[in-house]
């Protein structure tokens, strides 16, 4: 079972946000370091408060880096429609033990 602070964090933030200012995201960034987590922050300057295909796939590649590579041995994942329906499951099934 992972730790809280043992887990990765990867934080995006749309830098054209209305809704929720970068300087938020930020902070909260500055709040979980605070805590000795690890925490990336990554700002696309063009993307509001909104979700892209660009980010989901930065995303997959973060956590198959950071998080289902020491998970994998003991999910037993497998891979079902391609790459995307893997990894979410795989993040799901990580998640839950």
């Amino acid at each position: 079972m992972l730790c809280l602070v043992q887990t990765p964090v990867l934080w995006i933030h749309g830098g054209a946000d209305s809704l929720v200012p970068t300087e938020a995201g930020r902070d909260g960034v500055k709040f979980l370091r605070g805590l000795a987590m690890s925490c990336e922050f990554k700002v696309y300057d063009s993307l509001g408060h909104t979700l892209a295909p660009f980010e989901l796939e930065y995303c997959e590649r973060w956590a198959s880096e950071n998080i289902l590579k020491e998970q994998r041995q003991g999910l037993n994942l497998k891979k079902r429609g391609g790459s995307r329906s893997w990894f979410f499951g795989g993040v799901f099934n990580c998640f839950s033990k």
